[in-house]
């Protein structure tokens, strides 16, 4: 008797199992959006939400862009509707990542990460931008945009 009672237990234990992760919702993210996905997702009204901090927002984004960093994201979102579609970005997509899954685990339906973040994104920025490069004057050394180490503190 015991051993019946034993088997219908691990049966009931795998069934349940087996029927909870069927049933349990799996976080939809769609991770490594293009530059393209992007701008198609954003014409058909989904939020392109910038995690960065005010100051990386400010220095360049994508046009339309919401900025809300990464460490207010679940206050803002816990507002927002559950079924509005979403694209994360940030500098390089450390931090996207984490609000994908940030955003997904908190129940929203239509997530996408655009992991390569702003360091990827080719199209227009708003907001201001530094320079690539300069292009006259004494010392100037042409660097095509391409970014300049100097050390300062060479011994001469």
């Amino acid at each position: 008797m015991n051993r019946k009672l034993v088997m219908w237990a691990v049966v009931s234990a795998i069934i349940a199992g087996v029927a909870f992760s069927l049933l349990s919702p799996v976080p939809a993210i769609k991770k490594n959006v293009t530059a393209e996905e992007l701008t198609q997702l954003q014409s058909s009204g989904a939020w392109v939400v910038d995690v960065r901090t005010n100051s990386e927002f400010v220095s360049g984004h994508i046009p339309n862009a919401l900025n809300i960093p990464l460490d207010q994201l679940s206050q803002a979102a816990a507002t927002w509707s559950k079924t509005q579609p979403i694209v994360v970005y940030c500098a390089t997509g450390a931090r996207s990542a984490q609000a994908a899954t940030l955003l997904a685990e908190s129940g929203f339906k239509k997530v996408y990460d655009f992991g390569g973040g702003a360091a990827a994104w080719t199209g227009a920025v708003e907001g201001g931008s530094a320079p690539t490069s300069i292009t006259a004057g004494p010392g100037v050394v042409k660097t095509d945009g391409l970014p300049v180490f100097i050390d300062f503190a060479s011994s001469t």
